[in-house]
């Protein structure tokens, strides 16, 4: 069963290039375009038992900024007492550079990458966190 992936970017293009490059290497991905929608992508795949296996996290949004969603998923697996190895991990997204960082990493994500994107390395941050880095 691949590796399921949830974009999540308000700019259609970013998040298309994203699915298109992250499903070429064999990945399961879902797309959302703003933070409300993340949150509820999120749940359903609990829900469904089919949870993602990662996160690629947009920090300004429409509705819920990336800081939001990532404190909604973090305090959502606080409150299912989810083991620190168990959470889905999340790398932010963003055009801004250092200033959300410090709340970013405080907030529980795993990584960032800041546009415009290196798909190489994206995708070897991707790897890594399914646990699948050669």
């Amino acid at each position: 069963m691949p590796k399921r992936v949830l974009i999540v970017d308000d700019e259609a293009n970013i998040a298309d290039t994203l699915r298109e490059f992250i499903e070429e290497e064999g990945y399961d991905v879902t797309t959302v375009n703003n933070g409300k929608r993340a949150v509820e992508a999120y749940r359903r795949a609990l829900k469904g038992d089919q949870p993602f296996d990662l996160i690629l996290l947009d920090i300004v949004m429409p509705r819920m900024s990336g800081l939001e969603v990532l404190g909604a998923i973090r305090q959502d697996e606080k409150s299912r007492e989810v083991a620190s190895d168990k959470k889905v991990p999340i790398i932010m997204l963003s055009g801004l550079r250092e200033s959300w960082m410090d709340d970013a990493y405080q907030d529980g994500c795993n990584d960032y990458m800041v546009k415009p994107y290196d798909m190489d390395i994206l995708m070897g941050k991707v790897k890594k966190m399914v646990g699948e880095a050669g």
